[in-house]
């Protein structure tokens, strides 16, 4: 499965020192193309379709390097994989 940007997303910004959250995606749509973001969306949406179940999802991530914990978090991290997903679709509309 190629998802350069995911990578990118997990891998850069997700890895280690965060600070928050949505601070974090925040700067990565600061410092990402239109092109590379809208790649991310749809790498996303293969991720979910392709990974029936939340440990898939999470082994995947694991695999990127990803530090945030959400297996505790309601809907999990396909929840926050939609969300996600969500908001950079609305950062692509806004600019």
């Amino acid at each position: 499965m190629k998802t350069p940007q995911l990578e990118t997303l997990i891998g850069v910004y997700y890895h280690q020192d965060f600070e928050t959250v949505w601070g974090t995606l925040d700067d990565y749509l600061a410092h990402s193309a239109a092109t590379e973001r809208a790649e991310l969306v749809d790498e996303i949406g293969g991720i979910l379709v392709t990974l029936s179940n939340d440990a898939e999802i999470d082994r995947y991530l694991d695999s990127l390097g990803n530090c945030v914990d959400c297996s505790k978090e309601p809907g999990g991290y396909r929840g926050w994989l939609e969300e996600i997903s969500r908001r950079v679709r609305a950062h692509l509309a806004d600019a």
